[in-house]
């Protein structure tokens, strides 16, 4: 699974899934260690 979510997004780590009613829940958590703000631009 951890390949597929790179796949996606590099920066993102697979931490687990699981299905409830016939869909797919997926947790990731950013591996990141700084965000720039969308709006400002700023870190």
């Amino acid at each position: 699974m951890d390949e597929f979510i790179k796949q996606l997004d590099h920066n993102l780590d697979y931490i687990c899934h699981e299905i409830i009613d016939e869909k797919c829940y997926i947790t990731v958590a950013s591996n990141r260690k700084e965000a720039i703000c969308p709006f400002c631009g700023f870190v």
